[in-house]
């Protein structure tokens, strides 16, 4: 259970039955770079970062819930001919968040949404020589950290997700 309230802080009006505001009209600016590096056909590292502004054109005041600076790196490894394997690391800024919250437990939830940063890592396993499949593995919040995507939305902590995909 959780009850929003508007804060007087807020520069425009927002609800509190999380229906997204109207803005009438925005403008994102920034820069967003990325770079990969593939030093043979068996590695490949990549890197991004983003600095994005959303502002509302009608009342010039910062979008919530978007993070101005974001960013993250990968690294795609085929140690055997069988096997990928796969790390990724992302970072993502901390929120501008209009909203107070009273969470289930009666805490008051004010304030900016923290940043968090998170690291996933995988493998896929080609089944190809006796079927085209390949078994994946994802372990997700591998370092299992404490974090939300959402204020008051804990995200889920370490996780082991198997799937299968067909290849016909």
């Amino acid at each position: 259970f959780f009850l929003g309230l508007a804060t007087p802080r807020c520069s425009s009006p927002s609800n509190s039955f999380f229906v997204p505001d109207n803005v009438g009209r925005a403008r994102i600016d920034g820069q967003e770079l990325s770079a990969r590096w593939a030093p043979d056909a068996h590695v490949s590292l990549e890197a991004r970062a983003a600095r994005l502004i959303g502002k509302s054109r009608n009342t010039g005041a910062r979008l919530a819930k978007r993070p101005e600076w974001r960013g993250g790196a990968s690294l795609t490894t085929l140690p055997l001919s069988w096997l990928t394997a796969t790390a990724e690391w992302q970072w993502v800024g901390s929120e501008r968040d209009p909203f107070v919250f009273i969470d289930a437990e009666g805490r008051v939830l004010d304030g900016d949404t923290p940043g968090y940063a998170v690291l996933d890592l995988g493998a896929a396993v080609s089944m190809r020589r006796w079927a085209p499949l390949d078994l994946r593995l994802r372990l997700g919040n591998a370092l299992d950290r404490s974090y939300s995507e959402v204020r008051g939305f804990p995200a889920r902590g370490r996780a082991l997700t198997v799937g299968v995909s067909v290849n016909p």
